[in-house]
């Protein structure tokens, strides 16, 4: 770097001369700066390549096994009546007819009407009730809380087993109000001994007007009539829970299990996807030309082309050992086009799978560990992404340590320019003093020369 040093000052010393060596000592600093730049740009696509390569195992992980390949659908002839769903490798696929001839209810209590929510008192006293347990229970209520709402409040804050509402009936129009309590569960064997209404110095009467029971409701089975308790199903079909909506007697719903094939295609179209993002990450690295910098992209890198070959070698590939007259995935609709990228010819797959669905899943998935196209893909993907021994984990680890060193190489170089500008501002310190005291004695000689010749 040329240096100014044109004169300044009563020393003739450059002002910046300091500031203009120590730029020429930071143009290394600048060029390791410039590296690490592109080695962070290489880093970051090899971090994309690696999350890119991950992602087939994530596609994978979803139907990696047997089960996760057979999606399952409820289908129910009547949705507000029964519905539920289906729980992969344990629900089996079949036909069921069941019919709900009555819900199982809760033990409730309903009382008279009041015309207000909030201003009309019951008075001080008390709710006294007999659990499921035999245990007998009471509530106080003050009369400051003994409006209605305030009643329902206090019940529902008690946690004693038992909820208020209240309701707005409009066949009353000059009491619509009426207070309901209700047991928390439903069936038989959860009643409740209801309850009893003590109150003094009401402005009006609170009493109940009408008890119901719990009761267990019944669904008829092939013609038998059975108990239930809730107004669930459970285990009727393994893995599957039934809500019942409501109740629907000498109507009869059909209720079917089938393979949800809608989404085992989408599931296959996403490692379809997965796999594509990939091919064309590795086609754009490798779209080189006169103008494209390599020292900052991965354009001609042996690790795009071991990925590569690793793909086209699986799923072109035969995959063996699986029972399935099935060899290669291109006979389930999964194939190259001219682009180098993968199609997914749906129709044909589609076609396959609800032809002979076991053909497929014994090729897809094998027995779940060791055979199958997704088991031998996954292991060939493993070779990549390994945290241990993963050939672009391994490359991207390389290149973080590579780019740490830059940074403490950086770092060290900074502490020594700092100290050698230091120096360097006091070595041209003194040199300045020095340069004006000998220009002022210069100037002093100068004008005793002048004085002795008599000017």
């Amino acid at each position: 770097m040329a240096i100014n040093m044109t004169g300044m000052g009563g020393s003739n010393m450059p002002p910046n001369i300091v500031e203009q060596l120590m730029q020429a000592e930071r143009v290394p600093i600048r060029n390791k700066e410039f590296n690490k730049g592109n080695k962070q740009s290489k880093l970051n696509l090899l971090k994309d390549l690696e999350n890119k390569v991950k992602s087939i195992h994530t596609s994978l992980g979803e139907i990696g096994d047997r089960n996760g390949y057979k999606d399952l659908v409820l289908n129910s002839s009547n949705e507000k009546v029964l519905k539920g769903s289906p729980t992969p490798g344990v629900t089996p696929t079949g036909e069921w007819g069941v019919e709900v001839a009555k819900l199982a209810k809760k033990a409730s209590a309903i009382t008279n009407g009041f015309p207000d929510l909030d201003e009309t008192k019951a008075g001080v006293g008390y709710i006294r009730f007999v659990t499921r347990e035999g245990e007998e229970k009471e509530i106080y209520i003050s009369e400051a809380g003994s409006t209605l709402q305030k009643i329902a409040d206090t019940i529902n804050r008690s946690g004693v087993g038992v909820k208020a509402s209240i309701v707005n009936d409009r066949d009353d129009l000059e009491s619509p109000y009426r207070l309901i309590v209700s047991g928390s569960e439903m069936g038989s064997e959860n009643n409740l001994g209801f309850p009893n209404l003590y109150f003094l110095d009401g402005e009006q009467d609170l009493y109940f007007a009408e008890n119901k029971e719990a009761e267990n409701g019944v669904i008829i089975v092939d013609g038998f009539p059975i108990g239930i308790a809730d107004n669930k199903i459970e285990n009727f079909i393994p893995g599957v829970t039934l809500d019942i909506g409501h109740a629907s007697p000498g109507e009869p719903v059909t209720l079917s299990i089938t393979e949800d094939y809608e989404k085992i295609e989408a599931k296959l179209d996403g490692f379809v996807n997965s796999t594509n993002e990939i091919l064309s990450f590795i086609q754009q690295q490798n779209n080189l030309n006169k103008d494209t910098d390599t020292s900052k992209t991965l354009g001609g890198d042996s690790i795009l082309s071991n990925v590569q070959r690793a793909l086209v070698r699986v799923i072109q590939g035969r995959v063996l050992d699986t029972d399935s007259s099935i060899k290669r995935i291109q006979e389930l609709g999964v194939e190259f086009n001219r682009n180098g990228t993968l199609e997914f010819k749906r129709e044909k797959f589609n076609n396959y799978l609800k032809s002979n669905p076991e053909d497929v899943l014994n090729f897809v998935i094998g027995d779940g560990f060791s055979t199958g196209f997704f088991s031998k893909l996954k292991e060939d993907m493993k070779s990549f992404t390994d945290p241990q021994f993963g050939s672009v984990v391994s490359r991207r680890k390389s290149m973080e340590r590579v780019i740490q060193n830059i940074d403490k190489d950086i770092e060290r170089t900074e502490k020594r320019l700092v100290t050698k500008e230091k120096m360097l501002r006091d070595k041209f310190s003194k040199l300045e003093e020095s340069l004006a005291k000998i220009k002022s004695q210069g100037a002093a000689f100068g004008g005793a020369g002048l004085m002795a010749k008599g000017f």
